[in-house]
Formats: structure tokens, C-alpha cells, sequence
């Protein structure tokens, strides 16, 4: 399931909307692409991919326009970033949203749609669109328009994925300075995060020193060492499409928000699958929550099913996260810690990993 996805699934449940839709503008050619919906059958779908595609007529690349060329509607939302609301009455002919909502009006006994623009920084990157049998009071609007900005901020991080994800597969790796500047690119993409979560600050740090000196011990080479140290420097990229109002809440979380805290392994092979130069290094993003006996996430693991990179790593993260004060306790001392993990053998994690990190910081002190 896709950021894209999340954001209209969620959009649907939070607000009671017949169903939503995601659009995005694309800046070089103006148009509005259907990226997303939720609960639609094949049929009504494949309608709407018919008229998917519409270029805003008026739009200059820069996103200036001759607003008296625009249709209305599509001003309101994509030129000045507000809100519009439309009814089945009131369509107009050639704007994106309308034709969604005449489309619509067959499924559902769907008349209304209100749509909110996504700004993404200081441009529209897109628009959320709730379809619904009836006129919105000014009260569910608002819940709309709250929904939208919340889903601005995961989108922001997905844009800026696409940003950094872009600028690394336009490099060629020719050479050693191409090979330094890509994994600076990396570990900036990785101080970007920790400012984002001050909590965490330096754990990416320590944990990807700890896991390529045990990967080391435990007999790894090579361009092995590099993956791990990639691996462990973008264990955690998938936060970047967790909200805020989730990835930074002081108390505990719900099992609504713990549902939604769990993609984040999904999420960052998403963010870097398309990347040839990182995919050796998704084993420790993508499955360092997997567990031995098989009760970890995403993918329910077991055993040497789960990447060694992601099964030592997994041994380090805690190690880390129990030893790090943290807003809700001070951290463990290194022998609670110690015992915590061999409780922990056979079930969270692999023995033998066990063996060789007990050994590792016992060789370290």
C-alpha cells in the first residue's frame, strides 16, 4: 500500500466520505493526475482513468497564469490554494474534479464533492477531493480542510523522498568522489530526520557504527560492510511517511496509531526500491522489526528467513533504544540491558547473533 493510498484510506474513515480522491499537478506539464481513491470497484475506476489526465489550460510551467483563462473551479484550487465545493447541479465542462464527480454521481448516489488543495512549501502539489451524498456543513468542511493539512505534512516528506531519491539516481557512480557525494547526500537525508525526531538524536549514529563493527566480527566484507552501513543509516527513512501527530507523540499510542507506525518498513522499501545503488541495502530498513520466531512486521519472518543485515541489526537497535534516555525513562544500565536481550533469545532474536554481539562488546570494553 502506497503513501498515496494511506492518505485517502484514512481520509475516508476519519471523515464518513462516500469515497476521496487523491489528485497531484505536475509541475513541467500541468497536469492533474488521479493518483489515488479509495473503495471504488474496477469498472467506475477505470472510467475515471479514462479523463484522468487533463492539462490546466492557462498554466505557464512556472504556475502563472491568465486567471480569466482558467476555469473557475480549477483557480479556486490549483492557482490559489483554496478550497472549492462543488454540487452535481453545478458542473462545469472540461475541469478534472467535475468530470470525477459526474462519474461519481453513478456510484453511491454521490452529488457533492469538496476538495482542498495539498501545498506542499510554497506551491500546489495536489488536492484532496471527499465525495459525498449530500452538501457538507461548514463544520465537516473543516474537518476536510484539517484532514488535508495533516496529509500536506506526509506529503511533504514523500515529495522530498522523490527529490532526494531523484538527485541519487541521477548520480553515475564512475568513481570514488561520485561514490562520497552519494552517501553524503545519504547522511544529510539522515540528519534531516533526526532533526525532525530530537529524541532520537545520534541514535542513527551509534547504531550504524555498532552494526558495521559487529558485522565486521561476524566475518563480513566488503561491499557487504557498505550495504549494512547504508542499511543501518536508513533503517527509519520509512518514518518520513508517518505523521507527526503519531511519530511525535509523548504518550503511547493507540492500536489505530500503531497500525499505522508499523508501515514504515513497507514504507521505506517504497522510498527505495526504484534506487539499483540501495537495494542491496533495504535488508535492514525493510526487516529489522521481523523477529526470529516469526511474530515481527511487516512480512511475519522467521528464522534465517530474515536477512542476517537485519537480524544483527535488530540487536543493536535495541541494544541502543534501552540504553538512550528518553522523554518517558532514563535509560537502562548496560547489565539490565544485557539480560533483557538473552530473555529475548530465540524469540526476538537469533542466537547465534546473540552469541557474537555478547562476545562483540565484551571484546569492545
Amino acid at each position: 500500500m502506497t503513501i498515496y493510498q494511506d492518505i485517502v484510506e484514512n481520509a475516508q474513515a476519519a471523515t464518513g466520505a462516500a469515497f476521496v480522491l487523491l489528485t497531484r499537478l505536475s509541475p513541467e506539464t500541468q497536469e492533474v493526475k488521479l493518483t489515488a481513491w479509495s473503495r471504488l470497484g474496477s469498472e467506475p475506476v477505470q472510467r475515471m482513468l479514462e479523463v484522468a489526465r487533463q492539462r490546466l489550460p492557462g498554466l505557464d510551467p512556472s504556475g502563472m497564469a491568465a486567471k480569466a483563462d482558467v476555469n473557475p473551479c480549477c483557480q479556486s484550487i490549483y492557482l490559489e490554494g483554496k478550497p472549492s465545493s462543488v454540487t452535481l447541479e453545478q458542473l462545469g465542462e472540461g475541469i478534472l474534479e467535475t468530470s470525477f464527480l459526474r462519474l461519481a454521481s453513478t456510484i453511491g448516489h454521490v452529488r457533492h464533492t469538496f476538495t482542498a488543495p495539498l501545498r506542499v512549501w510554497d506551491r500546489i502539489e495536489g488536492a484532496l477531493s471527499f465525495c459525498t451524498t449530500q452538501r457538507l456543513s461548514d463544520g465537516q468542511r473543516h474537518v476536510c480542510e484539517a484532514f488535508a493539512r495533516q496529509a500536506t505534512l506526509t506529503l511533504e516528506n514523500a515529495v522530498l523522498c522523490d527529490v532526494l531519491l531523484k538527485q541519487l539516481d541521477d548520480l553515475q557512480l564512475a568513481n570514488n568522489e561520485l561514490a562520497v557525494a552519494y552517501d553524503a547526500t545519504l547522511e544529510g537525508w539522515v540528519r534531516a530526520l533526526d532533526l525532525r525526531h530530537k529524541e532520537t538524536e545520534g541514535h542513527t549514529q551509534r547504531v550504524t557504527d555498532m552494526a558495521v563493527r559487529l558485522a565486521q566480527a561476524m566475518g563480513l566484507r566488503g561491499s557487504e560492510l557498505e550495504h549494512v552501513r547504508r542499511g543501518a543509516l536508513l533503517h527509519d527513512i520509512g518514518k518520513t511517511g508517518v505523521p507527526d501527530s503519531i511519530l511525535l507523540k509523548p504518550g503511547p499510542l493507540t492500536e489505530e496509531e500503531w497500525a499505522v507506525m508499523r508501515r514504515h518498513p513497507g514504507y521505506a522499501h517504497d522510498f527505495l526500491s526504484p534506487i539499483a545503488y540501495l537495494r542491496p541495502a533495504m535488508d535492514i530498513p525493510r526487516c529489522h522489526h521481523e523477529k526470529w520466531d516469526g511474530t515481527g512486521y511487516p512480512q511475519g519472518l522467521g528464522g534465517e528467513e530474515i536477512p542476517l543485515a537485519g537480524r544483527l541489526f535488530a540487536v543493536v537497535d535495541v541494544w541502543d533504544a534501552l540504553r538512550s534516555d528518553r522523554g518517558y525513562r532514563a535509560g537502562w544500565p548496560e547489565e539490565k540491558v544485557r539480560q533483557h536481550i538473552l530473555s529475548l533469545v530465540g524469540a526476538h532474536f537469533d542466537p547465534q547473533v546473540v552469541e557474537a554481539f555478547l562476545r562483540f562488546l565484551d571484546s569492545d570494553t
